[in-house]
Parts: structure tokens; C-alpha cells; sequence
């Protein structure tokens, strides 16, 4: 018996299918397709709801700390450099309170793609010779997000992400004829400087960004 999975795409849309391939006669075999395209997209639907932001689309407290996990064990057995950044909105409460959630959220959303942009820029990839998997945002709630940077070579690197983050952050921002200036506060924390597990990094860098 064989079992196995194929994708085959109709015009825009992707469908997947199993297979179970069974003996039937000493020459012949009897071959069983299924469609379970939709049981794939529940489990996608739920893996996204597990591991990513619902308003921002970016990885979520839970994506980021397995991938935290994931990158400390990586940098211990290559005894590389990682850096996380603590980032928060100063004052971001005033707004939810004095304008609505809703205005809010769009503030939030907007702030996201900038810092997206600053930590996947191909300039910045380009230039220090790494991919684009060695960084990764996440919002861990709220105003908080959190930038994961591997495989460091010198802490400049971190700087020079910092200091991109808090420029493109604090240029204006318009949203229905109203112009909003917010500013970031930015920890950070080095592995293995600055802790070598999960709460130590992540506790140092909010208590920096304090």
C-alpha cells in the first residue's frame, strides 16, 4: 500500500488530493483519489489563527517565541550572535482612548508595513549578505512588536535596524484629514550577552526598552 498527497491547479484556484494505492490483482493495482482541499484550508485557517496576527497579518507572540526558541538553539550550536528589539508605541493608549479602537487599528496597521519594510528592505538584506529569513517581526499584542535578528556579526547590524525602525516610524501619518506623529521606544537584547534562554532575552530587552 502507497499513500501520498498531490496539488493540481485550476485556473486560479489550488486543489489537493490523496492518494492510496492498493495491490488489486497480481498485475493491476486499484489507485483512490480524494479531494481534501478543504480540509486544508480548515487547517490552514486554524494555523494562521494559532500563529498570526489577525489585524496585521504578522507572526503572533506564539510564532515568535517557538521561532526564538527554534534560533537560540541555532545560535548555541554555531555559536552565532542574535539580537531580539523590544518595540513599543509611546503614549498609543491616548489615542484608543480619546479617538476609538477603530482609528487605532489603522494607526497599528499602517505602523506594521513600515517596520516590515525596514526589516525585509533589500538594501538592508543586500548589504549585510543575509536572507530574509534571519529576520522576523511579530507583534506580540497591543502596541508591542518584536524584530528577531540572526546569525550577527556585529552589533551594528542592530543599530542600524533601530535607527531605520524609528525614522520610518515617526514620519506622519494621514488618516482622515488628521496627521499623526508617533515615536517608538526601542529595547534590545543579545544572545549570549544578555541572556541564553527565552525570558531572560525577552525580559532584558522590555526592561531596556523601559
Amino acid at each position: 500500500t502507497r499513500n501520498g498527497e498531490f496539488t493540481s491547479t485550476y485556473g486560479d484556484v489550488q486543489h489537493y488530493f490523496e492518494t492510496r494505492m492498493v495491490r488489486f490483482t497480481k498485475n493491476s493495482a486499484l489507485v483512490l483519489i480524494r479531494d481534501i482541499s478543504e480540509q486544508k484550508q480548515a487547517n490552514a485557517k486554524v494555523f494562521r489563527l494559532a500563529f498570526y496576527d489577525t489585524l496585521t497579518g504578522l507572526p503572533n507572540r506564539q510564532s515568535f517565541l517557538t521561532r526564538l526558541s527554534e534560533a537560540i538553539r541555532d545560535a548555541e550550536v554555531c555559536k552565532k550572535m542574535l539580537s531580539i528589539l523590544y518595540l513599543d508605541l509611546d503614549n498609543f493608549k491616548r489615542i484608543n482612548d480619546s479617538l476609538g479602537h477603530s482609528l487605532g487599528d489603522e494607526l497599528l496597521k499602517t505602523i506594521s508595513t513600515r517596520i516590515e519594510k525596514c526589516v525585509r528592505g533589500d538594501d538592508y538584506v543586500a548589504r549585510f549578505g543575509r536572507s530574509q529569513s534571519a529576520l522576523q517581526l511579530a507583534r506580540l499584542g497591543g502596541d508591542e512588536f518584536t524584530i528577531l535578528i540572526q546569525d550577527l556579526e556585529s552589533i551594528d547590524e542592530v543599530r542600524e535596524v533601530a535607527a531605520r525602525i524609528t525614522g520610518a516610524v515617526s514620519e506622519p501619518i494621514l488618516i482622515d484629514g488628521k496627521e499623526f506623529v508617533i515615536t517608538p521606544s526601542i529595547g534590545i537584547a543579545n544572545y549570549p550577552e544578555d541572556g541564553t534562554d527565552i525570558d531572560s532575552l525577552v525580559m532584558n530587552a522590555d526592561t531596556a526598552m523601559y
